[in-house]
C-alpha cells in the first residue's frame, strides 16, 4: 500500500520548492524528481552541472541530485518524526537519454524503479504511519495554497485585507 502525491509545494528557508512526486508505503518515504532528456547525458552526483547532448547542441541543466537535495530536506522538516534514514531521493530518467557516465545509485531510467524499489526494506512503516505523513502532507501543502491565494487577493483588490 502506499499514496503518490505529485507537484508538491513547500516552504523551505523563506522560499518554496516544488517537488515532482512524494510516495509514502511501507518502503518509506521516497521523494521523486523525474527529467525527461535525450541525447547524451553526462554528470556525476559531485558535479553542479550536468551536460544534455543532442545532435551537435550541449545544454547544462541543474545536477537533479542536488535540486533533490532540496526537496528532502523540505520533507525531512515536514516529517522530524521520521528518521531521516527512511526518506530517500530518486532521480528518474524517462524519454531516450543515455548517460555517458556512470550513474548514481539513486538515479535510474524509467524501467529501473522497479529493481530499485526492490532494494528497499519492506514494512518499515505501518498502514497508520502512511496515512498520518499523508494528512501532514496536504495539510502543508494546503497551506501553502492559502498563502498564494491570499497574495493574490491583497495584489488585485490593491491591498485590501482578504482572508480565506
Amino acid at each position: 500500500m502506499g499514496i503518490v502525491v505529485n507537484n508538491v509545494t513547500l516552504s523551505i528557508d523563506d522560499s518554496t520548492t516544488q517537488i515532482d512526486h512524494v510516495l509514502i508505503c511501507t518502503k518509506g518515504v521516497f521523494v521523486i524528481e523525474i527529467k525527461h532528456y535525450s541525447g547524451w547525458i553526462y554528470g556525476d552526483a559531485k558535479q553542479k552541472q550536468w551536460m544534455q547532448v543532442f545532435f551537435k547542441k550541449r545544454s547544462q541543466f541543474q545536477n537533479p541530485i542536488h535540486q533533490n537535495y532540496k526537496h528532502i530536506k523540505a520533507i525531512q522538516a515536514l516529517f522530524d518524526f521520521v528518521s531521516a534514514d527512511k526518506i530517500k531521493s530518486l532521480v528518474v530518467f524517462t524519454g531516450d537519454g543515455e548517460f555517458k557516465t556512470s550513474r548514481s545509485k539513486d538515479v535510474v531510467l524509467l524501467d529501473g524503479i522497479k529493481d530499485w524499489m526492490n532494494q528497499h526494506e519492506n514494512h518499515v512503516f505501518s498502514l497508520n504511519r502512511i496515512q498520518f505523513c499523508y494528512g501532514r502532507l496536504e495539510y502543508f501543502v494546503c497551506l501553502i495554497v492559502r498563502k498564494l491565494i491570499n497574495c493574490i487577493c491583497r495584489f488585485y483588490l490593491n491591498d485590501r485585507k482578504y482572508n480565506l
